[in-house]
């Protein structure tokens, strides 16, 4: 029988199985999740994984073939009660499917009680760019749904010069997870390429704050030096074979050597915040037009065939600058001229206690203390001595400091110096201040440690949506949060984050709380209540020519608009924009106006 024959006959009659290989986190000794491995009949043409997509692919059925396998693996997961996340191959031609196609994946999860937070899916690297617009909007749209993403077949890169395409293609994907193949692991003790190769994906990865699985991994050896290499999660034949009907690996007896003390769970490369750079022949005129434009960017490097040969740090730079005819003189000349040759850079790898000793010196002699992050003299990213305290100290600060610890955005402070700084450029721009309903009702219900958790994913989800080239996100306290947006698309930045939020804050809650649609619990009269889920409702207003003298004016203002929300549940955001003021539900992932009104002075 002709392959693409029996694969049509697999399909129709459902006869696949799923196998599943855990996936652990050597840092924390903890199971990730379980990879799913779909493999045909035992007897026939066509059984392992590879033959099994080939095939559909040469008779056409990839995509329903796709469909089945995810179906099947969610299933059997919840079956086998399996713990922690779902991995499963998903082809691109099926990420970019038509939306019907995407529907039908979102019924298959809703056939199984298995949420989307659970499931990662696996896209490969090799075919990204044959259609990568499609492919951004399509992970996009599962990112929305709650799904996670993870990068695969990484083995079949052999070049790294060109790291940039990497970095610009992860950060447009935002991938959660990027795998390293077996090409890569195997000899790997005996290869210094291979080290190298490992060595930079690492740095790469995490500076994009993603998380980086090595796959086929054998030897205790093996382990120790991926570990060393800052791998953090790693899957293979030393932790267990996939298997029909697995059990949980026990970790104690597998990595009774691995050394916490010699842990790489924080490197410099976790504290890249800004990738900011310009070549070195870009004009002096032009760096001042970039620091205009991103008023609360702090520093540039400069660079030369992607090593960095010096930073241009903000306030030093514009007050060599200040006076006109100063400006005139340099605004032609090449930026190489004027940047800083003297900085501080560190390689990638390096833990941050070190970093810290490093940055702690250099502050008694210099007042600039952001520092260049590079991977093998390779620039990756610029790290601030702020973020650095922030992650070193792991204090709670107080709402009226430079961050709030809980959610790593910046606080009051800075939230004040960004409008003040765009509001005397007369700047045109969009502000926001959201909050969540029903929250408190929530945190009674449940408790404070859930309600902490969910205000993180509100934040991550926030520095998610907004592009952080040209925007601006801050905590203000408690479940108030501001979003500062300098494009024009911010009603389409807002509801993408609604609805990835609404969908990703389902699983906060229990089977049957969702069942019911919400939570029986106490309102602030202390009488029992039905709550509804938690939502995002706020308060925004674009600035265009209006004048307001500081943020505490503008604020006033959004707290009186998010206040038109709260009086009627349908309400999600109230807008003003000049004199006019207008309310917006929010459903199926869209703003829908429902009232428009002059504003009363």
């Amino acid at each position: 029988m002709k392959k693409t024959q029996a694969v049509r006959n697999i399909l129709k009659q459902h006869n696949i199985t799923s196998w599943f290989q855990p996936i652990i986190n050597v840092e924390t000794r903890e199971l990730l999740g379980w990879e799913a491995f779909t493999r045909g009949p035992s007897v026939g043409p066509i059984h392992d994984a590879p033959s099994l997509f080939d095939s559909a692919a040469q008779a056409g059925v990839l995509k329903p073939f796709d469909v089945m396998c995810m179906h099947n693996a969610a299933l059997c997961f919840e079956q086998l009660q399996l713990q922690g996340k779902l991995f499963v191959k998903l082809s691109n031609e099926m990420l970019v499917a038509s939306s019907r196609l995407k529907k039908q994946v979102g019924a298959m999860i809703a056939d199984s009680s298995l949420p989307t937070s659970k499931i990662v899916l696996e896209i490969d690297e090799r075919n990204a760019s044959n259609n990568l617009e499609e492919l951004i909007q399509a992970v996009h749209f599962f990112h929305e749904q709650g799904f996670e993403i993870a990068i695969a077949q990484l083995g079949d890169i052999e070049d790294l010069n060109d790291t940039t395409a990497l970095q610009n293609l992860w950060a447009k994907l935002k991938p959660n997870y990027v795998k390293i193949g077996r090409q890569f692991i195997t000899n790997l003790l005996g290869s210094a390429s291979k080290q190298a190769f490992v060595r930079e994906i690492v740095a790469l990865v995490r500076s994009v704050n993603s998380s980086v699985i090595a796959e086929g991994v054998e030897t205790q050896r093996e382990l120790e030096k991926l570990q060393d290499l800052g791998v953090q999660n790693i899957q293979g034949y030393l932790i267990q074979k996939p298997e029909l009907a697995p059990v949980a690996p026990n970790l104690e007896k597998i990595l009774p050597s691995l050394d916490s003390i010699n842990s790489n769970a924080n490197l410099a490369c976790d504290l890249v915040v800004s990738k900011n750079e310009v070549e070195s022949n870009v004009l002096v005129e032009d760096v001042i037009n970039i620091f205009e434009e991103k008023v609360f960017l702090n520093s540039l490097a400069v660079v030369e065939n992607d090593k960095i040969i010096g930073m241009v740090y903000r306030t030093s730079f514009l007050a060599k600058l200040s006076s006109r005819q100063r400006r005139d003189v340099l605004a032609a000349k090449s930026i190489k001229t004027e940047m800083e040759k003297d900085f501080l850079q560190v390689d990638s790898h390096v833990r941050m206690e070190q970093v810290s000793r490093l940055v702690t010196a250099r502050a008694r002699l210099y007042t600039e203390h952001d520092f260049a992050i590079t991977s093998q003299n390779k620039f990756i990213g610029v790290g601030t001595a702020i973020d650095l305290l922030r992650k070193i100290t792991q204090l709670r600060t107080d709402q009226d400091q430079q961050s709030n610890l809980l959610t790593m955005l910046p606080g009051n402070v800075p939230i004040g110096d960004c409008v003040s700084e765009l509001l005397e450029r007369d700047a045109k721009f969009t502000i926001a201040l959201l909050d969540l309903n029903n929250f408190k009702p929530f945190n009674n219900h449940y408790d404070h440690t859930k309600g902490d958790e969910l205000l993180v994913i509100f934040a991550d989800l926030i520095r998610k949506h907004i592009n952080s080239d040209t925007d601006f996100a801050g905590h203000i306290g408690g479940d108030d949060f501001v979003v500062i947006l300098q494009q024009d698309n911010w009603q389409a930045v807002l509801a993408s984050l609604f609805t990835e939020f609404d969908h990703r804050v389902l699983n906060f809650y229990t089977e049957e709380d969702q069942a019911q649609g919400g939570i029986q619990s106490t309102n602030r009269f202390g009488e029992d209540s039905f709550f509804d889920f938690v939502n995002i409702s706020g308060g925004a207003i674009s600035i265009t020519e209006e004048f307001f003298d500081s943020f505490q004016s503008l604020l006033t203002l959004l707290i009186k608009l998010k206040q038109r929300t709260k009086r009627d549940k349908t309400l999600r955001l109230a807008y003003q924009k000049s004199d006019i003021i207008s309310l917006f539900s929010f459903e199926e992932g869209k703003f829908d106006e429902i009232i428009n009104e002059k504003a009363t002075t």
